[in-house]
């Protein structure tokens, strides 16, 4: 498979709970507390230029306007990847709608959907670590502050946000390096470095 020119690397965080069955919904209902979003995008001159988004809800009581957030932002055309894909989207599922918003959350999950349509790269098949054997290497050769081994920092929105986003990092830098040869994943890494030192970087 030829690397794609438009990637977007997806982390969401999410909380489950325990609830009473009620109207046959699911006893374990997911809440979509949080995520971080990479997108990558190569010019036909090999150029690439980045964008990081992260959402965080320090409340968890904000699954649906996060969720939507996530939906516009990922284009259909885009090429998902991430970590465990398979368990993400099943979640994003699960996520509680209500009546009022139900309609809002179905566009949102359309547009996540359209996405695995484009032959998602999952780092799960990086290694038989189940990927997070090489994206720890990355996190620390590259000093991202993935924390792959630490839970979700939910209660310190600060951090998390730099858990979050050095994961989505990590996904791609691991998965490009994979994709690429030797000599264009330098140049991919190179580029990606100098824009994660400016200011387009929007991880505070």
């Amino acid at each position: 498979m030829p690397y794609p020119n438009h990637v977007t690397v997806i982390r969401p965080m999410f909380e489950v709970v325990r609830d009473p069955l009620k109207g046959g919904h699911s006893p374990r209902l997911v809440y979509l507390t949080a995520y971080a979003i990479l997108i990558a995008i190569r010019a036909e001159n090999g150029k690439l230029t980045f964008h990081q988004q992260i959402e965080v809800d320090p409340t968890q009581a904000r699954s649906m306007p996060i969720l939507e957030k996530l939906g516009t932002a990922i284009d259909p055309a885009t090429v998902l990847w991430g970590l465990r894909l398979d368990h993400a989207i099943g979640a994003l599922i699960r996520v509680p709608r209500d009546s009022e918003e139900e309609e809002r959350g179905r566009r949102s999950l359309l547009q996540i959907l359209l996405g695995l349509g484009q032959e998602p790269i999952d780092a799960f098949w990086l290694d038989e670590g189940g990927g997070l054997d090489t994206l720890r290497q990355v996190d620390l050769r590259y000093d991202l502050g993935a924390e792959w081994d630490e839970p979700g920092a939910i209660y310190n929105p600060a951090r998390l946000r730099q858990q979050l986003a050095g994961r989505a990092q990590a996904i791609w830098i691991a998965i490009t390096l994979d994709r690429m040869k030797e000599q264009d994943g330098s140049e991919a890494i190179e580029q990606f470095l100098n824009w994660k030192k400016g200011d387009a970087n929007d991880v505070k």
